[in-house]
């Protein structure tokens, strides 16, 4: 079972640290569909592992050693609504963390 923590992916043996996107995708051919994407912080494979059929990485010479993976779950995938609660419930906290560092007058 998959669980998506704030800062990390994990299916209970393996842990992958990531970041995550919650918006629209705007490449065809899912063109305005609603996503998460989950990008790796890690260079492994792991995240790859996990999501085999969502995972890309564009890496193909070595000055591409910097692209990292990146999974998207689409709406209508199993884990979509589980992905997207947390990527909103870390925007929240981050949203929030702003305004206490910068008061708006």
């Amino acid at each position: 079972m998959i669980k998506f923590q704030k800062y990390y992916v994990t299916d209970g043996k393996t842990k992958v640290k990531v970041h995550y996107h919650a918006g629209i995708h705007f490449t065809s051919p899912t063109y305005g569909v609603p996503c998460v994407t989950i990008y790796s912080k890690e260079y492994g494979h792991e995240l790859g592992d996990m999501f085999p059929a969502m995972t890309t990485n564009n890496t193909d010479i070595q000055t591409d050693y910097f692209e990292r993976s990146r999974a998207r779950l689409f709406e209508g995938h199993p884990l979509y609504s589980s992905a997207l609660e947390r990527a909103k419930k870390n925007d929240q906290e981050f949203q929030a963390k702003l305004e206490k560092k910068y008061p708006t007058v």
